[in-house]
């Protein structure tokens, strides 16, 4: 039978012979020598590309072929030539693929009516890479406070890639132990640590792994990470209305610029900072704005030469004395009848930390009234003094902070002329 459109007729016959109607049709006969595929496929991988060639059958009047790729055996397949290709010379030449990669071929016979035929016999072949990986470009540095961040260009025909680190003067280790294909990678520096430079560099690594040609190194200056210490605080020594608080440098870290006092109610809460920062060489810190009977938790803080704060120390407690009240000394009076009568006093000088109280009591009466208290200044005007011609009394005394009386002055005698 040979190839083209054949018409086709079928009737059917009954018991008696007798033949119905008849339906015709049409269908196209391709000889079996048009879509028979190669007799035989072979495929190299060599310098990164796959050299396929094919033998044809002595009979086989092919005019075209198709190639066809996949990763697997079973597939599936991509067509690779969608025109076509002339099935001589039986070369065909695929660029397209990685070094160290399996990939599966087969060829197909395609009719003059463009009929695809059966496939052939799958050739399998590794690929061997070019030996030549790209160096790579693009390599930067990043430093943060907690990591040097490097990333580079993607290369082509690369698998992977390998970080080297190394500090001055050093050798060169891997900071990957396997390879990985993101072009990103954080090194992670340490919360502590003296100034160091470190210099990196990248390679690339193919499927079959030939580490390629490292990139240009980048150096990564990364400063003094040390801190200051934590200072220990010995003893609060508690005194008359104020405590001193005696701390110890830090053993280790860098030397501090200098200190603070942290005071608190309790030794849960941080608390806030006492006075101003004492100097790299101070020991003692003497609190005076504390208030007797009353109990502080302090903690000692190092400064850095940019102001920073180290640690705080741990808490101490202090609980300050109580004052020593003084005894005032005797007031001085003059009376004065005009234009008014009124007893002028003399006061003492004030007292830090005491509130300087005035009474008066009357000769016969048994309790003394204050008349006057936190004077301030060097004099105080009685401007009612008592009528009469009894004697009248004035004496001073202190308050502390806490409302402690103390001892009274000698008694001031006064009488109207």
């Amino acid at each position: 039978m040979s190839g083209g459109t054949n018409a086709y007729r079928v009737w059917g016959v009954d018991l008696f012979g007798r033949s119905g109607v008849s339906a015709e049709c049409k269908g196209e006969y391709v000889p079996p020598e048009t879509w028979m595929p190669p007799l035989s496929v072979d495929a190299k991988g060599e310098g990164g590309r796959v050299v396929l060639r094919w033998r044809m059958g002595e009979d086989s009047r092919v005019s075209t072929v198709v190639v066809e790729r996949a990763m697997l055996p079973e597939g599936p397949f991509e067509n690779l030539t969608p025109k076509g290709v002339p099935p001589q010379p039986a070369l065909f030449e695929d660029r397209g693929v990685k070094g160290g990669v399996s990939y599966f071929y087969r060829v197909r016979g395609v009719s003059g009516g463009g009929n695809l035929g059966v496939p052939s016999d799958t050739a399998m072949v590794k690929v061997v890479g070019s030996g030549q990986l790209p160096r790579i470009e693009g390599f930067k540095a990043e430093l943060g406070r907690t990591r040097v961040r490097l990333t580079w260009s993607p290369a082509v025909d690369t698998a992977g890639y390998l970080v080297e680190r190394k500090s001055l003067g050093g050798d060169w280790a891997r900071l990957n132990r396997e390879i990985f294909s993101k072009t990103l990678l954080d090194d992670p520096l340490l919360a502590e640590g003296e100034a160091v430079s470190f210099s990196y560099r990248v390679s690339g690594v193919s499927l079959e792994g030939t580490v390629g040609k490292p990139s240009p190194e980048v150096v990564v200056n990364v400063p003094s990470r040390l801190k200051v210490g934590t200072p220990t605080v010995e003893r609060v020594e508690a005194l008359e209305g104020r405590v001193k608080i005696h701390f110890r440098h830090p053993p280790s870290g860098v030397p501090a610029a200098g200190y603070l006092l942290v005071r608190s109610p309790s030794p849960e809460e941080e608390g806030l900072v006492v006075g101003e920062a004492l100097p790299p060489q101070a020991v003692v810190f003497t609190d005076s704005g504390v208030k007797p009977g009353e109990t502080y938790w302090y903690r000692v803080v190092a400064l850095d030469g940019k102001g920073g704060r180290g640690p705080l120390s741990q808490a101490f407690p202090g609980q300050p004395l109580a004052l020593h009240i003084p005894v005032p000394s005797v007031p001085k009076g003059e009376f004065k009848s005009t234009p008014f009568p009124r007893v002028v006093l003399t006061l003492p000088p004030g007292m830090e930390n005491f509130t300087l109280i005035l009474e008066r009591r009357v000769d016969g009466e048994g309790s003394w009234t204050t008349i006057a208290e936190s004077l301030v200044g060097e004099s105080f005007v009685d401007s009612h003094p008592p009528r009469g011609e009894e004697k009248f009394f004035y004496r001073l005394l202190y308050l502390d902070a806490q409302g402690v009386r103390g001892e009274a002055s000698p008694t001031l005698t006064m009488q109207r002329p």
